[in-house]
């Protein structure tokens, strides 16, 4: 069994063998076996988890059950995947994270493979430090209005235009409103807020065509 239909149906490694855990009801699954479905296995363990719920799991579902006559791969492939990404050094919640941004790009049922996610380790490493970055410029920016009054004139003058560009560089380059959000993957640039990046279909500085976009929290 891939990667994709565990995740799919709410699972993520839990760490040990074979073992997976659902991220809304927390229950936990393992001795797996040849031809198992996780979102049966799933519904006919925790049938109330608000998960399950959810419209697009229902669709899920009935697609899978297509498929799976064709689709019977060994279910360890899950511990060994999550294992080797584990021994790359990335902790378990990066790789939930990577996870969800594989299946929010993926189409249909196409299973995430190892390559897959390693890059969208990857991905989630670039923004961490732009948000890191981010975060660290905008401290800038309060450390630096509350202390202007204290200042010369000319001091004072120079300090408000490092705010401004600062400012400036913290927002979305397109609308000149928003704060500037989401990261443009494969350049990384950081340029644009959720909602015009949503529109576009190459990044705004460098031009090239945008493969995802990832929203970050600050």
């Amino acid at each position: 069994m891939s990667l994709s239909p565990v995740a799919e149906a709410g699972f993520f490694y839990a760490g040990h063998k074979d073992f997976v855990r659902c991220f809304s009801c927390g229950v936990l699954i393992k001795n797996w076996k040849q031809g198992q479905d996780p979102l049966t296995e799933h519904r006919r363990k925790s049938s109330g988890c608000d998960f399950l719920q959810q419209p697009r799991i229902h669709e899920h579902h009935n697609e899978r059950a297509s498929v799976l006559s064709t689709s019977n791969e060994n279910v360890d492939r899950l511990a060994d995947d999550i294992q080797s990404v584990l021994n790359l050094g990335y902790d378990m919640d990066s790789i939930q994270r990577a996870y969800q941004l594989c299946h929010e790009t993926n189409s249909g049922l196409r299973s995430v493979d190892i390559n897959q996610l390693t890059n969208r380790l990857l991905d989630l490493t670039v923004v961490d430090q732009i948000a890191e970055e981010t975060t660290q410029q905008r401290q800038d920016v309060d450390v630096r209005d509350q202390s202007v009054e204290e200042r010369t004139p000319s001091y004072i003058q120079r300090i408000e235009q490092e705010v401004h560009q600062l400012r400036e560089t913290l927002m979305c380059k397109i609308c000149m409103d928003n704060s500037a959000n989401v990261v443009i993957m494969p350049c990384g640039h950081f340029t644009s807020c959720l909602q015009c990046s949503s529109a576009l279909t190459n990044c705004p500085q460098c031009r090239v065509g945008i493969s995802s976009r990832i929203k970050v929290f600050l």
